[in-house]
């Protein structure tokens, strides 16, 4: 019986973690869909009026600006906000850029990293791209969900290095 019970626990010691990381990774792709309505909304404001998204205090007011619902609208299971803006994206210009921030609700992710900043930005040739955990924002760099949980195709871009 002894035997059993500590080949169940073994297996728990490893099946768990490996369980707690397929949901977080499932959250951040929940994240990654918000993320890619957004970046519609943005794109689709960039092209009509030049920036991405104008830079008001009240995080809600730039969502409804850019056609998003107010940030508390995308509160899910996970999810506890969703907004969009230009300011914590140090060293691309509002012009060029744009940021999608969102803070999980998750227990699973370190209180003080369960936020993830995405970064949509104009590239050459006119096209849009999205990149997940932009560390060019200082405050940010230090406060997101650890890369590792991203996927691998959205990874990286550092604003502050890449203009």
């Amino acid at each position: 019986m002894m035997i059993v019970i500590a080949i169940i626990g073994v297996i728990a010691s490893v099946a768990l973690p490996s369980y707690n990381n397929y949901v977080k990774r499932a959250q951040i792709s929940e994240a990654i869909n918000f993320a890619n309505l957004a970046k519609i909304h943005l794109v689709d404001y960039h092209i009509e009026n030049g920036i991405f998204v104008p830079d008001y205090e009240h995080l809600s007011k730039r969502n409804t600006e850019i056609g998003l619902e107010p940030t508390s609208s995308y509160r899910t299971q996970y999810i506890e906000d969703l907004w969009v803006g230009s300011g914590g994206v140090r060293a691309i210009s509002a012009t060029n850029s744009a940021h999608v921030a969102i803070l999980f609700k998750s227990t699973l992710f370190d209180p003080a990293k369960r936020r993830i900043l995405f970064t949509i930005a104009k590239g050459p040739g006119g096209r849009y791209k999205m990149y997940c955990r932009d560390t060019g924002s200082l405050w940010w760099s230090g406060n997101q969900v650890a890369e590792k949980y991203v996927p691998k195709h959205c990874r990286g871009v550092n604003s502050a290095s890449n203009p």
